[in-house]
């Protein structure tokens, strides 16, 4: 892990965001840096991710956690904290693809976060950082839930719909 954010949203504003650069102690691979653009030189003086994990805890606190395809973040995230403090986030998750396909266009499907920027006309900059990706996730995010409202009432049916996803996978 290179690299962590997160983003809080409250009435449809982020009002809040966390971001931080990991030394991963290792040099990271060439394939890595053209994915995200993040080198050696931007990580060499970072703090390593035990040092990292109790900010980010503290920021995200006991929030519900949304993200595209957020069950790989949260497994990369749970390593860390498995390997360094023996415990595992426990909040709730609500993932931006299934919540499209499943509340939007109502049938099982797979679509990227690139996908869904085009959709929603987000534009990500940053794109592949933590905190590139966190801020245009919310904003997705934002406007599937604007654009779904019919479908649920409550953030609690929006947790039971992802709960009978994740049930169904």
């Amino acid at each position: 892990m290179i690299n962590i954010a997160a983003v809080k949203v409250k009435n449809f504003k982020i009002v809040d965001f966390y971001n931080a650069f990991i030394n991963p102690q290792m040099k990271i691979p060439p394939s890595s840096i053209d994915w995200h653009g993040i080198t050696d030189d931007m990580v060499k003086d970072k703090p390593i991710a035990i040092e990292v994990m109790p900010e980010f805890l503290k920021f995200v606190s006991d929030d519900p956690i949304v993200g595209h395809h957020i069950g790989f973040d949260v497994k990369m995230i749970n390593k860390e904290l498995g390997e360094f403090f023996g415990c595992k986030l426990e909040n709730y998750t609500i993932d931006t693809m299934l919540l499209y396909s499943n509340a939007i266009v109502r049938k099982d499907t797979h679509v990227s976060l690139d996908y869904l920027f085009d959709v929603y006309n987000v534009v990500c900059t940053g794109r592949h950082t933590a905190l590139g990706d966190a801020l245009a996730t919310a904003e997705v995010f934002n406007k599937i839930i604007y654009q779904a409202n019919k479908s649920f009432d409550t953030v609690g049916d929006l947790f039971n719909i992802q709960k009978e996803i994740n049930q169904n996978q």
